[in-house]
């Protein structure tokens, strides 16, 4: 084990020390920036950034790569980075990750190109970045009823290993109410127009050249994170549905109450909360065939939602127990259910299961999320293919039990971190299912029934009474071969029921003296016979006389010896 740990410490450092060797500024004579527009839009707490690169290419070799670069201080909080030609198809390129640049501190990556290009060949590419985390509630705390102001910080060029000839960039801003912006040098100003300010074009900017700048600005709505998102699809081909639970645990990042809440000034500024970066309810699209809709929290039940339909999709609105102010959480879940055909279709023999890997994360961020497929029990062969636009941080396998199953049902489980509204994309899993799977559940629940009740008869057969045996066969034995004898037991006068072949043995076994005159045993046999009235044993039995009784006997007696 010890052998292991260190070998993987030395292949660990050795791919470190690899990724260490890129250099970024070995390849800034590559090609030459002939144009760069960047526009960087700070509408939502997701930062998006979108930038247009028209460049030469200067190398004496063809190539097919492009390197894009980015700061370590930004790298972290990138959610997604897709790269495509700057054409009316906007063909994707794949990005892959070359190295890191240690003296730079900067991440790089390679743009792969569909053809190679020649010298002085020039290509047109469009990149896509978005950022979570960058903004941040200046001041962080404020008055129940106040407006939210932010800040934001970047650089005014995009970094690049290659010399740039002209660029420009924007900052778009959700209102006009710029506090302040600060940065780049005296030459290198921005100008405000309405809710954006503009940065450029400037000219001749060398390779990794950077500017600062910062940004105050008013930022009404909530920045809401959720910090864990597990979402549960369960398939059902018996119901011919599926049923979605999606769970939630979310956050206000905003700027926290300078005092504590109070529900009245709730109450009376409800008119002006729109102003505020108070939480009041979350929308959620739902597929047209939602049915069955619930929302809990914790607690229980919350009846403060509305579900509507519409043309092209069901609205769920949640009203939280509580509003959210900054600093403050929730956790709370809903779920539906809706028709299978929308989601699953048969293509060659194969069932084709199509679902989006997150949806309604619009505007806000997801630190973690979990999406379980539980496929019905019995599919095998199952395929998975992932969004083509970013990677899943992990895909596992996994064996999910519910009612009545007897093998597990087979779920696909995906894990990814940092996620957006991008990640709105579809998943497809392919698996083959039998029709004849459909009469396991209820083949295994008859079965089960029919084995309860059987155990139950048997139980009810069996005798718990200590002694209930011995007594049984003992009164089938006395009614079956000899008549009864009624006796009268002396210490507690019950009468019990004995065989005339009760042996001394079982006689002295008995708790309880036995008197048995053979007088008794003759008149009674005499009356079984004659379906008579059996005879009392007491009454057979000699009785204590009366002394007018003992003198009568005693002159009987001296007459007969007379």
């Amino acid at each position: 084990m010890r052998l292991v740990v260190v070998w993987a410490t030395l292949l660990l450092l050795a791919a470190v020390s690899c990724i260490s060797a890129f250099n970024a500024s070995a390849v800034s004579k590559d090609y030459d920036n002939d144009r760069i527009i960047r526009v960087i839009d700070m509408s939502t707490s997701v930062i998006k950034e979108e930038v247009g690169i028209r460049a030469n290419y200067l190398g004496s070799e063809p190539t097919r790569t492009y390197h894009f670069v980015l700061p370590a201080v930004l790298h972290d909080n990138v959610a997604s980075m897709e790269a495509f030609l700057k054409h009316k198809s906007k063909d994707a390129l794949a990005m892959a990750f070359a190295g890191f640049d240690q003296e730079q501190q900067l991440y790089v990556y390679e743009i792969q190109l569909h053809e190679p290009l020649e010298y002085n060949n020039q290509v047109k590419l469009g990149v896509k970045l978005t950022y979570t985390h960058q903004i941040y509630p200046l001041p962080a705390r404020i008055p129940q009823v106040s407006k939210q102001h932010v800040i934001y910080a970047n650089n005014i060029f995009m970094l690049s290993p290659y010399h740039t000839s002209d660029i420009k960039t924007t900052f778009t801003f959700p209102t006009a109410n710029i506090v302040s912006f600060k940065g780049g040098e005296p030459h290198h100003q921005g100008q405000q127009t309405q809710n954006s300010i503009v940065y450029g074009p400037f000219s001749d900017i060398p390779p990794l050249h950077a500017s600062a700048c910062s940004f105050h600005y008013e930022y009404k709505s909530p920045i809401v994170t959720i910090t864990d998102l597990k979402r549960h699809v369960q398939v059902s081909h018996w119901g011919g549905k599926i049923s979605v639970e999606e769970t939630y645990a979310a956050r206000h990042d905003g700027a926290e109450l300078d005092k504590k809440f109070s529900r009245l000034q709730y109450q009376l500024t409800s008119h002006v909360l729109d102003q505020t970066n108070v939480l009041t309810s979350l929308v959620f699209d739902l597929p047209t065939s939602a049915e069955g809709v619930y929302f809990r929290d914790e607690v229980g039940n919350v009846s403060t939602s509305h579900f509507r339909r519409e043309k092209t999709k069901s609205v769920l609105e949640i009203i939280p127990r509580f509003p959210l102010f900054g600093g403050w959480g929730t956790t709370f879940y809903f779920g539906y259910d809706a028709a299978l055909k929308d989601f699953v279709h048969l293509v060659k023999g194969k069932y084709m299961l199509k679902l989006d890997f997150v949806n309604n994360v619009r505007d806000m961020t997801a630190d973690q999320v979990e999406l379980m497929v539980v496929l019905p029990e019995g599919a095998s062969r199952i395929e998975v293919t992932p969004p083509s636009t970013f990677d899943m941080d992990k895909i596992e396998q996994a064996k999910y039990y519910t009612y009545f199953d007897s093998t597990g049902r087979p779920a696909v489980v995906f894990h990814k971190e940092n996620v957006i509204s991008e990640h709105e994309r579809p998943i497809l899993i392919s698996y083959e299912y039998s029709t004849a799977r459909l009469l396991q559940k209820p083949a295994i629940a008859s079965l089960g029934f029919f084995l309860v009740s059987l155990i139950s008869i048997l139980v009810s057969k069996v005798p718990w009474k200590i002694g209930y045996e011995q007594e049984k066969i003992t009164t089938t034995q006395l009614h079956k071969h000899e008549p009864s004898v009624i006796i009268k037991k002396t210490a507690t006068a019950h009468v019990a029921t004995r065989k005339r072949s009760a042996t001394p043995a079982s006689r002295e076994s008995s708790p309880f003296p036995v008197f048995v005159d053979e007088n008794a045993i003759a008149a009674n046999t005499r009356a079984r016979k004659s379906h008579a009235e059996p005879v009392l044993l007491e009454d057979t039995m000699p009785k204590k006389l009366t002394s007018a009784a003992r003198s009568k006997k005693r002159k009987s007696s001296k007459k007969a010896g007379n």
